[in-house]
């Protein structure tokens, strides 16, 4: 009988022993599998992510514009040309080095320029049109996350309109020109849509008789 205890005894210890073994190397598996992830996780987060080049990669940095301001110069027509002038346009982000962004711009400049004169037996009234639309490369110096020095520089065609009218008599000359445009000023980053500038302008013709134009103008920039 003692024997017969013992016998039992041995095998209900033996199942229990190997009833654990098996909880236990069911329980390694899970742990092994979420170990095998996680050392899978880890060495996907520390290898290099490769993007290829797009024109997404842009995005936020591309904007459409509108700058306003006021020109001077000395012309032929004018002895002294003081005219308002409006460019419309868009800006494409190219390339960034450092702190240095490059952009291409294309815009169309338009400006009037208006002038009476009257005297004894005189009256006369002039009035000119200046549309030169561009293509202008840019350079933009980004030394905070604020404001941005930036020069650029285009050339395109131009269109001068010139109207004049005396005593009674009017008389009108259209002429297609070579035009040329540089600006340097200052980029104000409002917001992650709305940037602002001011800037100076020259604007080139050749057209006999103008030295180019001066001005000094403010933009606002949105960003898409």
């Amino acid at each position: 009988a003692d024997t017969e205890i013992a016998e039992k005894l041995i095998e209900g210890t033996s199942a229990l022993a190997a009833s654990k073994a098996v909880d236990v190397g069911l329980a390694t598996i899970p742990l092994a599998t979420s170990a095998l992830a996680q050392g899978q996780s880890s060495s996907s987060q520390g290898a290099p992510t490769f993007r290829k080049a797009s024109v997404y990669n842009s995005f936020g940095r591309n904007s459409a514009f509108i700058r306003g301001g006021y020109a001077f110069a000395d012309t032929e027509d004018f002895t002294d040309y003081s005219a308002p002038n409006i460019a419309v346009g868009g800006s494409y982000f190219l390339s960034a080095s450092g702190k240095s962004r490059f952009f291409v711009e294309g815009e169309i400049y338009v400006s009037r320029q208006s002038e009476s004169v009257s005297g004894v037996g005189i009256s006369a009234d002039a009035t000119q049109w200046i549309l030169a639309p561009n293509v202008a490369g840019r350079w933009q110096y980004q030394a905070n996350g604020t404001v941005a020095p930036f020069i650029s520089a285009g050339i395109g065609p131009g269109l001068v309109i010139t109207s004049v009218d005396l005593n009674g008599l009017s008389d009108s000359t259209t002429d297609f020109v070579f035009a040329y445009t540089s600006r340097a000023g200052l980029h104000l980053t409002l917001s992650d849509k709305i940037d602002l500038e001011a800037a100076y302008r020259y604007l080139g013709l050749t057209q006999d008789g103008s030295i180019g134009i001066h001005g000094a103008e403010a933009g606002l920039n949105v960003k898409f």
